[in-house]
């Protein structure tokens, strides 16, 4: 601004943010421009500021089952060997390398499957709380190789007896949500995706001893189709068989 002394003189006046990187206190400096050319600028100060965030839509009246974002794999992981009684954990130990963390190679899985577009999750704004994995199984399912390891074997005969279903591999919640109807919203999505792709139907194998997740999938419509004996190799486990449960469309 100008500024007009009483004598008639005239000074201009404005205002600069400097900063300091000399290491020395500046206080009682005065500072004044003798020479140079000064950059100047403006800012818009008054209009809001907002940053872009991905859109999440869900539909009115359900809980937000939204595709899960890589950060949440690990919580994913844990889902996934707890609703594979402990198999999936076995399976990284052996694959692990001297000094390698097994748990990480289970990230690393469950952030491919991301990108795979197989996982959804249950978040109400606190993080990815209940998970489910799946995917659809062909119509003509692939005959099972002869190099398969015999653990695998028995749960890729059963999976082949349920083709053009919707195959769900893994159904979880984290403990602190376990009996809150997560579950139940994640069969009736895993639904939503089975009739939208035009398959029959639902599959899935559950632990012969595992009473409570068998309860939980009768009273939403499934049946039981075949079982197979457990081939637990090197694996530490009381399942003594697996058992395919179906869920056909009328």
């Amino acid at each position: 601004r100008a500024i007009v002394a009483p004598d008639g003189s005239v000074d201009l006046q404005g205002w600069a943010t400097l900063e300091n990187t000399t290491g020395l206190d500046w206080n009682g400096i005065d500072l004044r421009l003798a020479v140079g050319t000064p950059v100047a600028y403006r800012q818009d100060v008054y209009s809001p500021l907002r940053t872009e965030r991905p859109s999440a839509p869900f539909a009115v009246g359900r809980t937000a089952e939204v595709p899960l974002i890589k950060q949440d794999a690990p919580v994913l992981a844990e889902l996934v060997n707890h609703a594979g009684e402990g198999m999936p954990e076995y399976l990284w130990s052996t694959m692990a390398g001297p000094g390698e963390d097994p748990w990480e190679i289970g990230r690393q899985r469950q952030a491919k499957k991301v990108a795979d577009g197989q996982i959804y999750v249950v978040d109400e704004g606190k993080g990815a709380i209940a998970g489910l994995t799946g995917y659809a199984i062909p119509a003509n399912p692939e005959p099972i190789p002869d190099d398969m390891p015999a653990m695998f074997r028995p749960l890729q005969e059963l999976e082949n007896l349920a083709p053009a279903t919707w195959y769900v591999n893994v159904l979880a919640a984290i403990p602190a949500e376990r009996g809150k109807g997560h579950g139940t919203r994640l069969l009736g999505l895993a639904e939503e995706l089975a009739s939208d792709a035009g398959l029959s139907g639902l599959s899935l194998i559950v632990a012969g001893n595992n009473d409570g997740a068998r309860r939980l999938y009768e009273r939403s419509g499934y049946r039981e189709l075949a079982r197979r004996l457990n081939v637990p190799e090197g694996w530490d486990t009381d399942i003594a068989e697996w058992v395919l449960l179906v869920k056909a469309f009328d």
